[in-house]
């Protein structure tokens, strides 16, 4: 499967730094590209089904990298149980790669103040719509065509925006998951 991912090899080796450490250790298989499997969010749900956790990438058409690291599988999107469209865990984070290396973690683990819903949105996944970080704003915010999406300040990772204009068209959306194997 082609992948933009080893053309940015020095950036890759910078965010393996940011992953949990039993995560880093692991190696990393690639499960969803939209060159392989095309621009459809339900299709990224397909290729992701009962894996955890995952890494979202996004290369914009503007060269621009960033994405997330998602602790909990997105099938909890269908637990009829969870009582909130959120779902994820502390160890979520936002990041850039290009043009610049960032990591935005979880507030919560920095601030002493009392912790409410707003900083406690880490993934909300539906059909139409996969959004990483909330509160005040979505961190990362896709369509269901995966072509465009936006980036803004949120209240659970406490980010700029990861696109230069906050708007963004997709040149390419990959997912990596780590082999257990």
């Amino acid at each position: 499967m082609y992948s933009f991912i080893p053309y940015f090899y020095l950036q890759l080796q910078g965010l393996w730094k940011w992953l949990p450490e039993r995560i880093a250790l692991l190696k990393p298989k690639l499960i969803f590209s939209t060159s392989e499997h095309g621009y459809s969010l339900i299709s990224l749900y397909n290729q992701c089904q009962e894996t955890e956790p995952l890494l979202l990438l996004v290369k914009s058409v503007k060269q621009e990298i960033f994405g997330a690291y998602l602790s909990t599988n997105l099938e909890e999107r269908n637990n009829k149980e969870r009582k909130l469209a959120f779902f994820g865990t502390g160890e979520c984070f936002l990041f850039s790669l290009v043009p610049e290396q960032e990591k935005y973690g979880w507030v919560g683990l920095k601030d002493n103040e009392t912790l409410d819903a707003t900083n406690q949105m880490f993934i909300r996944a539906a059909g139409n719509l996969l959004v990483i970080g909330g509160g005040d704003g979505d961190g990362i915010h896709l369509k269901s065509d995966l072509n465009n999406g936006w980036t803004s300040y949120c209240d659970t990772f406490g980010n700029p925006p990861l696109a230069s204009n906050g708007q963004f068209q997709c040149a390419e959306v990959e997912v990596v998951s780590f082999d257990t194997d």
